[in-house]
């Protein structure tokens, strides 16, 4: 799956974005136009998030919002798992096994654990 990023500005985003933290002063680390290689997609507090590698070089995840699909593709080695009880907002993932079945492995990407940035780039999907 490929996405093109159409908005880098916080404040061109729909306003059911701010109350899930993200102002008319966010500015999200993509190049608009740039094509970027999609590594899972998640359901967060009800708005559809895609992992990509951004200009800094992280794996981040990002409203669906800020891009346009352009290959709709989704690897055919790819899982998913919906959370019931929805404990931390996460309702659903979608993407590579470790993603999906590893649950740590979901929130040390987010919290930029060496180890899960090891894995991610070593295995490339995480």
């Amino acid at each position: 799956m490929k996405v093109e990023c159409i908005i880098t500005d916080g404040s061109l985003l729909p306003k059911f974005c701010g109350p899930l933290g993200y102002t008319a002063e966010t500015v999200f680390a993509l190049k608009p136009a740039r094509i970027y290689e999609v590594y899972g997609t998640s359901v967060w507090r009800s708005m559809v998030s895609v992992l990509v590698v951004d200009e800094d070089d992280l794996p981040t995840w990002y409203p669906m919002e800020v891009f346009k699909v352009v290959d709709d593709t989704v690897p055919g080695n790819w899982f998913f798992k919906y959370y019931s009880d929805n404990q931390f907002g996460v309702q659903a993932v979608l993407g590579p096994e470790r993603l999906v079945r590893d649950d740590g492995f979901y929130d040390a990407l987010n919290d930029r654990d060496p180890s899960a940035l090891h894995v991610f780039r070593t295995i490339g999907q995480g």
